[in-house]
């Protein structure tokens, strides 16, 4: 038996086009019906992973490239879970929030509102939370209150902490949202009031999620919406403080996405742009 494409090579050069033979070889392989349907469901799977820890290190073009590639995994597949989980994980890719909210949301709203809706009633707790906290996330960034806060509504009637996740489905036992609860939620929430401009909501939301016991990567996504909070407000020195907090723990976290929202944050600061401890978050991005 021949080798495939990707032996022999080091990993890091494992990439799109070795996903793309093995979607391939899955699409023109002599398979029985459901074998066939297993093996695109693993590969969109595998791909929609791969894509979201590539958006997670701030790699957009692979992100793109995968999730891409998952999604057309997933409706070969026919599996409305995973398709479902595939739109909302696009959604974040095309989200205005790492840019500091500059730009269109209707992408990234349609995207998030289609994975919600699509979703089959079985999902988990923890998969329906998160995709209604995606919904409400970007409705929020469209500058619709109502719909924000009625998804906020059925995302908070999701989780609770230790509930055991349904069987059967794309997102059953899927470890990446076992960790999804109260904290996540709170955060999201909090995100979500900023960008409608409801400072103080949104000021005790996050600081209410930045007490509860997160890891480093989270506790500098919060903080850094915590800086956009106060850049929003005009309010400078507690901006550039909270700024290079989280610039601190996003880059001892591995975390390069963060360094993407607080570029977001920066260009909230423009109207300072002279003043020195501007300048000097600046120069600490620039330098990555």
């Amino acid at each position: 038996m021949a080798a495939g494409p990707a032996l022999g090579r080091p990993r890091e050069q494992i990439g799109e086009n070795d996903a793309l033979l093995a979607f391939d070889g899955v699409l023109g392989g002599s398979l029985s019906p459901s074998l066939r349907i297993r093996l695109l469901a693993l590969l969109g799977d595998t791909a929609a992973m791969t894509g979201w820890l590539a958006l997670l290190l701030d790699r957009r073009g692979t992100a793109a490239s995968f999730l891409a590639l998952a999604w057309q995994a997933a409706r070969e597949s026919g599996d409305p879970s995973l398709r479902a989980n595939v739109l909302a994980s696009r959604s974040v890719l095309a989200s205005r929030y790492p840019l500091g909210r500059l730009g269109s949301s209707q992408g990234s709203l349609l995207l998030a509102r289609q994975a919600e809706t699509l979703a089959p009633r079985a999902l988990p707790a923890q998969a329906r939370s998160w995709l209604a906290s995606r919904h409400a996330k970007e409705a929020a960034d469209a500058g619709d209150e109502r719909a924000f806060r009625a998804a906020t509504e059925r995302a908070w009637t999701g989780p609770r902490h230790g509930e055991a996740e349904a069987t059967g489905g794309y997102f059953s036992g899927h470890g990446r949202f076992r960790s999804w609860n109260s904290t996540y939620l709170r955060a999201a929430e909090g995100s979500g009031l900023a960008a409608l401009g409801l400072l103080d909501e949104a000021e005790r939301s996050l600081a209410a999620a930045l007490a509860s016991s997160c890891d480093a990567r989270r506790r500098s996504a919060i903080t850094a919406d915590l800086a956009l909070v106060s850049a929003q407000r005009g309010d400078v020195d507690a901006a550039c403080s909270r700024a290079v907090t989280a610039l601190d723990l996003a880059d001892a976290a591995g975390y390069p996405m963060g360094r993407r929202v607080l570029r977001g944050v920066l260009t909230r600061l423009a109207p300072w742009r002279d003043r020195l401890d501007v300048r000097t978050l600046d120069e600490r991005l620039r330098a990555a």
